[in-house]
This record gives C-alpha cells, structure tokens and sequence, in this order.
C-alpha cells in the first residue's frame, strides 16, 4: 500500500506518495503542478527512466488517478459531467494535438514545460489491469547540466502547455481532489521551515 503524506506550505498541500524505495511528489506552483519521482535515499538516478505504480488496493489513491486518466483520454478538462462539457470534450478530441498527447493505444504522454520539446523530460501514464502506472522519463538536455541527478521533475502548466487544454486535469483533477485525500497518519501534519534550511517540522498536537 502507498504511504500518503501531506506537507502543509501555509496555502494548500504538497502531497507525497512513498512505496517501497520511491516517492513520488505532486505539488502546486501558482495555478501550474509540479510532480517528481525520485528514490528515497536521494542516491542519483541509475537509468534514465524511474515509474511509480497507484493500484486498486490504494482504494480511494487508485480512483484520483483514474479519474485523472480517464479525463484525458475523454477531454473532460473541467472535471465535469454535464452534457455542455461533453460537446466540449468532444471538441477537444478533434484537435490534431490532442493525438500528440493520446496514442493510439491509450498511452498518455506529457512533456516537462519547463523545457523545449525536444528536450523535456516526459511523463508516461497508462492504465493496466487494476493498475495506473506512471513512467518519468530523462530526456537528454543538450549538456546544459540544469536537470536534478537525483529526481526526474515534469511540470505541467495550465496556460500555454505543450499538452494545450490537456494539462488542465492535472490540477482540476489532481492536485484539488489529492487536497482532500486523509494522510497516513493523521496525528503527523507536516508543515514547511523557511527554505534557507528546506526541512520539514511536526506541528505540536
């Protein structure tokens, strides 16, 4: 089962998902999301590609990324059921675009905004039986050494994305139904130091 941790940075959550040796972190900056996989000793990455793995055991963990998946592939960028939205999505699914980022075979690739597309890193999901399975990706960044050895990090963001309207699920669906997801243990909410020293404190019950 994942490990769920929620760390307070005073507006919302970052949400922190742990299971066995990997974490994998969903965070929000401004409107755009952040999410990063690395191993949990912060060794440096020995492969240019790390995954993680939301399985129906992770009940209510497992119908988030669903719900996530399932609203790129139908184009329900809102994360709304209503007959408006559905032209809407229907819409969507016309775009050229939208089979850059939708294969064929129902494999969904983001690239990192961060960077130019030839150049960014990516984020494969895929849905196989009983299990979403996300796959970061290091993409060769021409030398420039700017990339973490230690984490593969993709941010999507909700205006001018390399996904266009396709991004929006990653915080319409994402990071605001994670807010509300219960941590772990509840008794232990985090809560960010200033960054000069970027740890992490327990709040005094």
């Amino acid at each position: 089962m994942i490990t769920v941790e929620k760390i307070s940075n005073g507006r919302d959550y970052d949400i922190q998902l742990k299971y066995e040796n990997k974490i994998f972190t969903i965070s929000r900056m401004s409107d755009d999301v952040r999410l990063s996989c690395r191993y949990n000793t912060y060794t440096k990455l020995s492969s240019p590609s790390i995954s993680f793995t939301v399985s129906e055991e992770d009940c209510e963990l497992y119908a988030i990324f669903e719900r996530l998946y399932q609203n790129i592939i139908d184009g329900n960028v809102i994360d709304m059921d209503n007959t408006q939205m559905q032209r809407y999505a229907e819409s969507i699914k016309s775009y050229s675009w939208y089979d850059e980022v939708v294969s064929s075979d129902g494999t969904i690739t983001i690239t990192c905004d961060d960077y130019r597309p030839e150049v960014a890193d990516t984020l494969k999901i895929r849905k196989e039986p009983g299990k979403i399975v996300l796959e970061f990706t290091r993409i060769n960044d021409n030398g420039y050494g700017l990339k973490s050895p230690f984490e593969i990090a993709i941010l999507v963001r909700t205006q001018q994305s390399h996904a266009h309207e396709l991004a929006l699920p990653f915080y319409n669906t994402l990071f605001r139904r994670l807010q509300g997801i219960a941590a772990t243990n509840d008794t232990k909410q985090l809560v960010n130091l200033p960054r000069k020293n970027n740890k992490t404190s327990e709040i005094p019950k």
